[in-house]
């Protein structure tokens, strides 16, 4: 029995039943302390999304390095990506708008001066009728 005993802990295994497929040695097997995570920012876990184990406390010093002082919670974000969506597309209804409004009015520029074509036409057809009229009155 002895030597059992001996070998699990030369092994480095956990003497308790339950958690023997855990090595002591194991990084995942001891978690950290929660004064370390008391002591992290909120940016750290949201960027992280989990709670840190000791062996990715770096990750947590990166990611203050990274993030500084201008971090902004995800729902704050988020918030503001849907704000800027909708002033883009508040934008765009107004380029909409003022587009059509400027085809109606190159609409009715193209109507007045099919008018103005048309008159111009009559009055053409008006005047070769009355040069015709007058030719055949100068030929008689």
């Amino acid at each position: 029995m002895d030597n059992v005993w001996s070998y699990l802990i030369q092994r480095g295994r956990s003497l308790v039943p339950g958690n023997y497929r855990h090595r002591r040695t194991d990084v995942n097997y001891y978690d950290e302390d929660e004064n370390e995570w008391e002591t992290m920012e909120a940016a750290v876990k949201d960027v992280c999304g989990f709670r840190l184990r000791r062996y990715r406390l770096h990750v947590t010093q990166v990611a203050k390095d990274i993030i500084d002082e201008d971090y902004k919670p995800y729902f704050v974000r988020v918030s503001e990506r849907l704000e800027e969506q909708r002033k883009q597309l508040k934008e765009q209804k107004k380029q909409i708008e003022q587009q059509k409004k400027e085809l109606q009015q190159q609409k009715k520029e193209l109507q007045q001066q099919q008018l103005w074509l048309l008159s111009q036409k009559q009055v053409l057809t008006k005047l070769r009728k009355q040069l015709e009229q007058h030719q055949q009155q100068q030929q008689q």
